[in-house]
């Protein structure tokens, strides 16, 4: 085989590591592969310190904005930060975060997917419709709520004895502007709050009082015989303005058993 130089060999097809290569080591001539030779200068790609791979070819580097560049043999690979979290109160942007913190009693914060769901409980239970200026909160046991209502009105007169007077006068009050007796003498939202009439000792006959406005009737009140609880008839809502006076009078004629009238009247303090 006559001496041949190098850069007149024949070029070798596709080489599969198991190709001689001569190399002079320690001024003496050896024989390489070039799987060897490779292994001089392997990269090894690492995720978070463990090895993928120890025969790598290449990289490939992927992702939304991401960029890679060579110059002079030196590759740069660009990862752009993330834009960050715009937080808003009530609409308005306070800050641009990477992270939110949900705190308090109760709160659960929960993702799937790309959506996190954050539960706020609401522990103040409420029934607030058709809420108007000058209402307040009560708590109504019945329906365990909070309900919007009217500042109470409340009315309470007695006449403690027998009643041997005729169309007597045992309540009169001087109302104010925005005060309101409601239909069926009841006040609150659904009626919590009802007006009463009780007796010490029944009548003898059915026993009508009469409820008035400036000397005019708007209602009554009745005990029956034998009964020492009476009932309203008040058909509807009654507003008063600043000056007008209410008054709850006996009937015409006394009746000789009944004694010891009460009178509790409710109504809405809307001014």
């Amino acid at each position: 085989m006559s001496d041949k130089t190098i850069p007149s060999l024949t070029a070798a097809s596709s080489a599969d590591g198991t190709e001689l290569v001569h190399v002079v080591q320690s001024g003496n001539s050896r024989k390489m592969t070039l799987t060897q030779i490779m292994a001089l200068k392997t990269l090894i790609a690492r995720d978070e310190g463990s090895p993928l791979t120890t025969n790598m070819t290449g990289l490939d580097f992927i992702g939304s904005g991401v960029t890679a560049t060579q110059s002079a043999g030196i590759v740069q690979v660009t990862i752009p930060g993330g834009a960050g979290i715009v937080v808003k109160d009530e609409g308005t942007a306070i800050a641009t975060a990477s992270s939110i913190n949900f705190v308090g009693a109760g709160v659960t914060a929960t993702s799937s997917g790309t959506e996190v769901t954050v539960t706020i409980p609401v522990s103040l239970s409420t029934n607030i419709s058709a809420a108007a200026d000058g209402q307040v909160l009560t708590y109504d046991n019945a329906s365990s709520k909070w309900v919007n209502v009217y500042p109470q009105l409340r009315l309470v007169a007695a006449l403690p004895g027998s009643v041997v007077s005729s169309s007597f006068v045992f309540l009169a009050s001087l109302m104010c502007a925005g005060d309101v007796l409601r239909a069926g003498l009841t006040t609150g939202r659904g009626g919590m709050f009802a007006s009463s009439l009780k007796c010490q000792v029944a009548p003898t006959a059915n026993w009508t009082c009469i409820i008035k406005k400036n000397g005019s009737s708007i209602g009554t009140g009745t005990i029956n015989a034998a009964s020492t609880t009476g009932t309203f008839s008040f058909a509807s809502d009654v507003t008063f303005a600043a000056g007008d006076i209410l008054t709850v009078e006996g009937p015409a004629v006394a009746d000789g058993t009944l004694s010891g009238p009460m009178i509790t009247l409710v109504g809405d303090r809307k001014a």
